[in-house]
């Protein structure tokens, strides 16, 4: 403002730049005001350390701030951010055939590289009816509770959801399966001196268990141990 109006005196500006530096001075003076009554409120001193509390409990996962940054009042980024992780979500990838059995509150086992013998259990919470063009599946989120907050934001997960068909299906172990020209093959044993290859319906297969749709009766046995050598040498 001094020098504003010592170029009006020297005739080197105008009367309208003069009345523009007093309302900036004004509106400073203004904002200086507001920063010392909040100083006032929270009783801070030139030289005090601001303490800023967390509206939640959790661990910081990103930081805006630095040593010695200056902090604008009209700020409006969050200069933490926070994550409770108490309870976290999972998120699993529904193929097109198994859309329409899964629904809200479905139970769900979820295993990860870090715990492999450790099962985290859940539900479905929300389902998202859109198909992605990339994976060609349905997304579904799981709730799950974090005990010790062993599941970390980001972690790759296996995830099986429990769904009731309605229908009885012949369930076999998945390394009973031999796979031939484009088929699927069991060994049936009868007695040691009645074994046969058969070719049989696979329905699904579900981890360690493959589900029968034809060519296999309840109670027939199947070869689990040696089955490819077994196979091969009925085939020959």
């Amino acid at each position: 403002l001094k020098v504003a109006q010592e170029l009006f005196d020297g005739k080197l500006n105008s009367e309208s730049d003069v009345l523009q530096a007093k309302s900036e001075v004004n509106k400073a003076q203004s904002q200086l005001s507001k920063v010392q009554e909040t100083y006032k409120i929270y009783n801070i001193k030139a030289g005090s350390i601001y303490e800023v509390t967390a509206p939640i409990s959790g661990f910081i996962i990103q930081k805006s701030i630095n040593q010695d940054m200056l902090l604008r009042n009209d700020r409006s980024e969050n200069i933490f951010d926070i994550a409770e992780i108490s309870e976290v979500w999972a998120m699993a990838n529904i193929n097109e055939i198994d859309i329409n059995k899964v629904k809200l509150g479905t139970s769900a086992a979820v295993t990860t590289l870090s715990y492999p013998d450790k099962v985290f259990n859940g539900k479905v919470d929300k389902i998202y009816n859109v198909i992605d063009p990339e994976t060609k599946a349905m997304q579904a989120r799981i709730k799950l509770s974090n005990p010790g907050y062993m599941l970390k934001p980001d972690m790759n997960a296996n995830i099986k959801l429990s769904f009731n068909e309605n229908q009885s299906m012949i369930a076999v172990p998945s390394k009973a399966i031999v796979f031939d020209k484009s088929k699927n093959f069991v060994v049936v044993y009868k007695d040691r001196n009645n074994i046969e290859t058969r070719q049989v319906e696979v329905y699904r297969v579900v981890g360690d268990t493959t589900y029968i749709s034809g060519g296999l009766k309840e109670n027939e046995k199947v070869i689990t141990n040696n089955q490819l050598f077994i196979y091969g040498a009925l085939n020959n």
